[in-house]
């Protein structure tokens, strides 16, 4: 009876100690920066009250101040995933194509190509601000390239997949196409605003899906067959979905 229980003892430690060295074995360095960013992977060398070296998947080395770190722990590896490193500010683009779709009873063409670039400077997750330059093809004689300030901004922090909005206003100019039916065609204010998903995929490269309303001013002048001149105020009231590009 003792001798049993002798042994159920030291069945149950083993299994304890080897528990507790396959969960260190599966843990990773973890470091959080004061600007939010998170850094994962193996730590080379720390210099009390200095410096820390620290090596990301890829093979790459990081070399953090003190001062620039909040806290160092460590964490559950995440296993088949890439390390991502999440940029807190600096330069930003965000390159979309998609659609304007029109709802049922609006005047004009149904369906619209648009395709936009923002290029601008990102404060910190929640908050970016740039210029975007685009082209709208309406298919109707005429196209627009709208100019305008972009602001953005992602609702999480530190994750793959966050939900973001998005606001614009600016001003399109109208192009005349070669052959187009119209004499004149002039833009005017634009406002688009919007949701969407973003999802990282490695560092601060992101693939952005988003749905939005967008308001489009414009003016048009043109000679009816009989002679008149006629000069109309039109304006265009479309859904935008768009995908793309951000990093």
């Amino acid at each position: 009876m003792v001798k049993n229980y002798w042994k159920s003892l030291c069945l149950i430690s083993l299994l304890f100690v080897f528990s507790n060295i396959f969960a260190q074995t599966n843990l990773e360095d973890v470091i959080y920066l004061n600007n939010g960013s998170v850094i994962r992977g193996v730590i080379l060398e720390q210099v009390i009250n200095e410096y820390i070296k620290i090596q990301i998947i890829g093979g790459n080395i990081l070399v953090f101040q003190m001062d620039e770190i909040e806290k160092i722990i460590k964490e559950e590896a995440w296993e088949k995933k890439k390390l991502i490193i999440y940029k807190n500010s600096g330069y930003i683009n965000v390159s979309e194509v998609g659609l304007l779709m029109q709802s049922n009873g609006l005047s004009g063409p149904n369906l619209a190509l648009t395709i936009q670039s923002v290029n601008g400077y990102q404060f910190n997750q929640h908050l970016s601000a740039g210029i975007g330059l685009g082209i709208d093809l309406y298919f109707d004689d005429a196209t627009l390239m709208p100019l305008f300030l972009d602001i953005r901004g992602s609702l999480l922090k530190n994750t793959k997949v966050t939900p973001f909005y998005y606001g614009a206003v600016g001003y399109s100019f109208g192009l005349l196409n070669e052959n187009s039916f119209y004499d004149k065609f002039e833009g005017g204010l634009m406002i688009n605003s919007g949701v969407g998903i973003k999802i990282y995929t490695r560092n601060d490269d992101a693939f952005i899906i988003n749905l939005g309303y967008k308001l489009q001013e414009s003016s048009r002048a043109y000679y009816t067959w009989g002679g008149a001149y006629i000069e109309e105020k039109i304006y265009y009231r479309r859904i935008s979905f768009r995908i793309g590009l951000s990093f």
